[in-house]
């Protein structure tokens, strides 16, 4: 390279250097101009700061109210509609009803609010909105949906007639179709009806002599008191007529131990007593058609009295039935043995005697037989088979209705097995033979009928006319029950 060719670039380079030295310089100047004005703005706060002789403290911002959902329940009673439920203390609860607004209320300390207005029947939506400071809606509760029912009319009682004696008092009114009716004497209830559809109701009541108010409520379906009569107040003389004594039924048939019906006659809406035995055993109500009856239990046979006492008011005692004697008897299948051989077993027991028992074996009716003069009766069965049979006795009444039954109890019949004929019978052992059980013959092992016969002194034909399961005289069976005829 020649001396002027480096001569040149060396200017190039100065010049170079020379522009960006006077850039710099011209960016130091800006930056300078730029910060003088912002640093006299700060120096005037700093110099008042330090002349002052008190600062005000900035106010802190207020802390928002955590608003939670509220809750709601309802409760409608004479046509108010009654809200209560939980909420943020303080916070303010918008009540609208079908979308519409019902008004407002602030949850107390306790969190606790209630809001009350009247409704026309119908039912009707209930939203409670939670509102916020600036009246926003900030949490709600579940919508819940209420029931305005209609008004019941106050129930009406008909005028009383002049000149009523203590006794049975027969009230009648109207109220609302179908309305439950309750009636109160001097405070306390004493019964409630029910309304016919024409709206009629009637009560009957036992009233003591002298002076007594009267009022009818209608109940709702909770049976709370929703309307009231106006109350009548009525004053009863003393009764000129003597009570006509109740009545008791007697039965007919068959009386036999255990839950027992009596019925009878008195004086419509009296109170009658049932004694037993001279005791109280109870009380019916008679029905408007003079009819009663009340169920008891005669747990023991044996004689036992009944009497049947009309009482006032007061429970005293005003007039009495004749006193009747009543039988029961016991209705009994006697004790089965542990088994059977298949054939004819001997059912027997006890019952009412000339009555009419009927056998029931595994739910079918094979027979009856008359209870004897001394409360026993016997009723032969051929069990065919092996197998349990449920036995069942049913006493039936004049008219063959069934008005008892024993507990079930099981013949157990097993399969025959047969002698061992190949073993000699020891005719001076006692233990091989059978036993005479009166109205029949228990077999073992070495009896034959032939040899019943001759020990029982019955004919053998008879025996074996006795007994037509037995298909050869020299061949039965141990356990088999073989009917001893004229026993």
């Amino acid at each position: 390279m020649s001396i002027a060719e480096r001569g040149r670039r060396l200017d190039i380079f100065k010049a170079i250097v020379a522009i960006i030295l006077a850039l710099l310089l011209l960016l130091m100047c800006f930056l300078l101009a730029s910060r003088a004005p912002q640093a006299a703005a700060t120096a005037t706060p700093v110099a008042q700061a330090a002349t002052a002789t008190s600062v005000s403290p900035t106010p802190a911002s207020p802390t928002a109210i955590a608003i939670v959902a509220p809750t709601v329940s309802a409760e409608v009673k004479d046509g108010v509609l009654t809200l209560t439920g939980s909420g943020t203390p303080g916070a303010t609860l918008q009540i609208l009803i079908d979308g519409q607004p019902a008004g407002e209320v602030t949850v107390g300390p306790d969190g606790q609010w209630a809001f009350n207005t009247h409704l026309e029947p119908g039912d009707y939506q209930i939203d409670v909105n939670a509102l916020d400071e600036a009246g926003n809606v900030a949490a709600s509760a579940p919508p819940i949906t209420v029931n305005v029912p209609a008004a019941i009319a106050a129930p009406e009682l008909d005028p009383l007639t002049p000149n009523l004696t203590a006794g049975p008092l027969t009230l009648t009114g109207n109220g609302a179709p179908g309305a439950t009716v309750q009636i109160v004497v001097d405070g306390q209830a004493v019964g409630q009806t029910e309304a016919g559809p024409d709206g009629a109701w009637s009560f009957t009541t036992d009233l003591s002599a002298g002076p007594h108010k009267i009022e009818i409520n209608a109940l709702d379906t909770s049976g709370n008191v929703v309307a009231s009569s106006e109350p009548a107040e009525v004053t009863l003389g003393e009764s000129t007529t003597t009570a006509k004594a109740p009545t008791l039924d007697l039965p007919t048939g068959a009386l036999y131990t255990g839950p027992q019906t009596l019925t009878g006659m008195g004086t419509p809406g009296s109170k009658v007593q049932i004694a037993i035995g001279g005791a109280p055993a109870g009380e019916a109500i008679v029905g408007a058609d003079g009819q009663w009856s009340f169920e008891t239990d005669f747990p023991d046979a044996g004689e036992v009295t009944v009497t049947v006492n009309e009482l006032d008011a007061a429970g005293a005692v005003i007039a009495s039935s004749e006193t009747a004697t009543l039988t029961f008897n016991a209705l009994a299948l006697d004790a089965l043995a542990a088994s059977y051989a298949p054939g004819a077993v001997t059912l027997s027991g006890s019952g009412v005697p000339g009555s009419t028992v009927q056998i029931v074996v595994n739910d079918q009716i094979v027979g009856e037989a008359i209870v004897g003069a001394d409360g026993q009766w016997s009723f032969p069965y051929n069990f065919t088979e092996a197998g349990d049979f449920s036995v069942v006795v049913n006493g039936l009444d004049a008219g063959g209705q069934v008005v008892a039954a024993t507990e079930p109890a099981i013949a157990r019949i097993k399969a025959p097995v047969a002698a061992d004929i190949t073993r000699i019978c020891d005719y001076s052992d006692p233990t091989v033979f059978g036993e005479d059980k009166g109205k029949f013959w228990l077999v073992d092992r070495c009896d034959t009928l032939s040899r019943i016969a001759r020990i029982t002194n019955i004919s053998l034909a008879a025996i074996i006319a006795a007994n037509p399961q037995v298909k050869n005289p020299d061949l039965i069976y141990p356990g088999w029950e073989i009917i001893l005829p004229g026993r």
